[in-house]
């Protein structure tokens, strides 16, 4: 028999129910059997639905199949009278598509065209700002910065002192990058990087440049004291001796690393240093190799960590000024103890 009217009309309820069973899968954690479900959904009824293309997508970014999420947001902004909200989140969904999946110059592109429509689009700034620094483009980065800083209404000038100094780190020339530290310096005294630079293009002037350091930047100090020795090993030594008093174990065992062993061990007797830590004592042991347990501390050091995050907890063997994991500026701090009795 002929079907009815009512039985030939299409159940309205048919993209209904696999979409509030995703949406229930994506509640639930479940991304998988979520994006079965919009894949459903896209295929019968996707031409109406460019949220379920947008969602789709966002899922396949998730799984880390890129190139699938860009081909579907893409076919979003292929479609004729799009809505300019649906149009903006294309556009933003497709930055971070091509962010996720390191293709950066077209990721630039996006969130440039993100911008276009939404000026004062923070994360799309943000990302931009992530690519530049990665990319060691530091100009670039400071303008985005400088941007950032007008949306939010206030200035990190801590960040973007590190990025003016990195700026200067990677200029050949001694005055530019001279004059560029000490603006970043003059923005936050407290940028290690900005010393850095200084001590690099001054070691004649260590001994300053090392009281500056000590007083606005005292956690990389350990780090600061091995620069300085291999710049201005006579002058450091000089400083050590008058700043005795004020110096802690992690910054006489951080110089004591970085100098000859025998011309440290000389160094630190001379001033009565006594670790007090056992991870001290492990250091001057693997340094001086003065006690039974030296080889085994030589071993403990070769594959200990020095630094640690104070944002994300990443430990480090060496200083880095960024920290890779949170991409935070100026967190790592000398590690200086664990657990434990110094031996008797």
């Amino acid at each position: 028999s002929e079907p009815t009217e009512d039985e030939s009309r299409p159940d309205p309820d048919a993209a209904i129910r696999p979409l509030v069973r995703g949406i229930h899968y994506l509640v639930a954690e479940d991304p998988d059997r979520a994006l079965h479900e919009l894949v459903e959904v896209a295929r019968t009824h996707g031409a109406e639905l460019a949220e379920v293309y947008l969602a789709l997508g966002d899922l396949f970014r998730a799984r880390g199949e890129y190139l699938r999420a860009v081909r579907i947001h893409q076919s979003v902004l292929a479609r004729p009278q799009l809505d300019a909200e649906i149009r903006f989140r294309a556009h933003w969904a497709l930055a971070r598509d091509f962010h996720s999946g390191g293709f950066l110059d077209r990721a630039l592109k996006q969130y440039r065209a993100v911008l276009e429509l939404q000026p004062d689009h923070l994360p799309a700034l943000e990302g931009m700002l992530a690519i530049h620094e990665d990319a060691g483009e530091w100009e670039a980065a400071l303008s985005v910065l400088r941007r950032i800083g007008e949306v939010r209404g206030e200035r990190d000038a801590a960040h973007e002192a590190f990025v003016r100094a990195s700026l200067a780190a990677a200029l050949p020339e001694r005055e530019k990058a001279q004059a560029l530290a000490e603006e970043a310096l003059s923005v936050y005294p407290g940028c290690g990087l900005g010393w850095e630079v200084k001590l690099s293009v001054e070691p004649e002037a260590a001994a300053e440049i090392l009281d500056q350091w000590k007083t606005h930047a005292r956690a990389s100090l350990p780090y600061a004291l091995a620069l300085a020795e291999r710049l201005a090993p006579e002058a450091v030594e000089a400083w050590l001796q008058e700043a005795q008093d004020e110096l802690r174990e992690v910054e006489w065992l951080g110089w004591a690393e970085a100098a000859e062993s025998g011309r440290a061990r000389q160094v630190l007797k001379a001033a009565g240093f006594q670790p007090q830590t056992l991870r001290g004592w492990l250091r001057w042991s693997a340094i001086t190799g003065e006690s039974e347990g030296a080889r085994w501390a030589r071993e403990w050091r070769a594959s200990e960590g020095n630094w640690r995050c104070a944002q994300c907890g990443l430990v480090l063997r060496e200083l880095r000024w960024r920290c890779p994991q949170c991409r935070r500026w100026g967190t790592m701090r000398a590690i200086e103890r664990e657990l434990g009795c110094v031996p008797a």
